[in-house]
């Protein structure tokens, strides 16, 4: 199991990535939002975007404070090893991937079932 071996060459190619994935939700949050304010929207579809938002959010802020113990961990003065924390770690990144599957599936709900971004509004 690789979570198991010591696999110090791929610490800082995960952690970097942990930095730009979050970098890029953070980025990806921000401008859906701002997008949205000029993006027509059907009525139907708003409760739809409120869940998009909050799992958006849920998402920036998952992966901004597991970013945050990565790198915390990487940089101690004694980096921490353990099978367990790294275990952890791994255990946490899976539990990213569901919010991440969570907010696409409420995006796609908005593009595929109601045409938002799109489809030209209804008159």
């Amino acid at each position: 199991m690789l979570v198991g071996r010591r696999c110090d060459p791929l610490k800082p190619t995960a952690t970097l990535l942990y930095v730009l994935g979050t970098a890029a939700t953070v980025a990806t949050y921000f401008t859906g939002r701002a997008a949205s304010q000029t993006t027509w929207i059907p009525g139907m579809a708003h409760p739809i975007v409120k869940a998009h938002w909050d799992w958006g959010f849920r998402t920036v802020w998952y992966f901004g404070i597991l970013t945050g113990i990565r790198l915390t961990l990487v940089w101690a003065p004694a980096p921490v090893t353990s099978p367990r924390v790294r275990a952890a770690l791994a255990l946490a990144g899976l539990v990213g991937l569901g919010l991440l599957y969570e907010t696409g599936d409420r995006g796609a709900q908005l593009v595929y079932e109601h045409g938002v971004g799109v489809a030209a509004p209804r008159h």
